[in-house]
C-alpha cells in the first residue's frame, strides 16, 4: 500500500476516540482504527523508512508495534 495521505475519515475517527476514551469503544471501532489510522500509518513508516535509511543507516525503520509504531492502548 503507498501511502496517499490520511483521508477525513482518519481524524473523524482520532475525534471520536478523544470524546470515547474507553477500551470498550475502541474495542467495537477496532476495524476503523485499522483502517483509517493503522493501515496508512504503517504506509508512511514505510515510505519514509526507505527515504531516512539511506541518510541514517542506524535509524529503527521496521514497522512493527514496539519500534516504530506505539501501542494504542498501553495497558494491553
Amino acid at each position: 500500500m503507498l501511502f496517499s495521505g490520511f483521508s477525513p475519515k482518519t481524524f473523524n475517527f482520532l475525534n471520536l476516540l478523544a470524546a470515547n476514551n474507553q477500551k470498550e469503544w475502541f474495542t467495537s471501532h477496532r476495524a476503523d482504527f485499522l483502517k483509517y489510522v493503522d493501515l496508512p500509518l504503517r504506509a508512511l513508516i514505510t515510505e519514509l523508512g526507505a527515504f531516512l535509511l539511506v541518510r541514517c543507516p542506524d535509524l529503527e525503520t521496521t514497522v512493527k508495534t514496539g519500534k516504530t509504531l506505539a501501542r494504542i492502548n498501553k495497558n494491553v
